[in-house]
Parts: C-alpha cells; sequence; structure tokens
C-alpha cells in the first residue's frame, strides 16, 4: 500500500495514523487529494471540491472497473471509506454509490 499526496510525494507502506493525517489537511487552499494506492491502476482516491465535499473515485486495473460516486460525501464518510480501504474489509464498496466510469460530483 502507498499514499500518493498532493505534492507528488509518496510513502510506501504509511499506517494509518500517516493516512488520517494526511486526509485530515486536504482543504479547499490545498492539499487538495489523497491516493491511496495497492498497485499500479489499483487504488482509491479523493479530491475536495469548491464546496469543501469530496468527490470520490477507485480503480482496479482496467478502464471498465474505474468507478465514482455522483455526488459529494462528507469528510466523515470520505475518512471512513479510505480506513475501510487501508485495512482491506471491502466495506467501503457499500459506503457509497458506485458507478462506472470517470465523472463529477
Amino acid at each position: 500500500m502507498m499514499l500518493k499526496k498532493y505534492d507528488g510525494t509518496v510513502i510506501e507502506h504509511p499506517e494509518w495514523d500517516d493516512v488520517d493525517a494526511y486526509l485530515d489537511s486536504l482543504a479547499q487552499d490545498g492539499p487538495l487529494f489523497a491516493i491511496l494506492k495497492q498497485k499500479r491502476m489499483y487504488y482509491l482516491q479523493a479530491h475536495i471540491n469548491d464546496e469543501g465535499l469530496f468527490e470520490m473515485e477507485f480503480r482496479e486495473g482496467s478502464d471498465e472497473r474505474h468507478y465514482h460516486v455522483d455526488f459529494a460525501c462528507s469528510r466523515e464518510l470520505m475518512t471512513e471509506a479510505f480506513k475501510s480501504y487501508f485495512y482491506g474489509d471491502n466495506r467501503w464498496r457499500t459506503l457509497l454509490e458506485w458507478r462506472r466510469g470517470t465523472g463529477a460530483a
């Protein structure tokens, strides 16, 4: 697992506290996004929008396995999804309603 930050920094094998602290730092005046990556083309991503809510997407390999949510979610829900993804419990899959393809909330 690796955490990719807005400035391009990558933390290999982060602890959950590292991920949580970075997610908490996301703000409209930067940093704007976080990517939690399992391997190439397998990731969960969140981007803060102009309203201070989070647009989310995930990908599992090919374009056919690229999903987004149709609505922006709260910081709490975004963090909960990231925590589930980090620990591999798959709960993140049902926390949000995912749609195939990319899109904006």
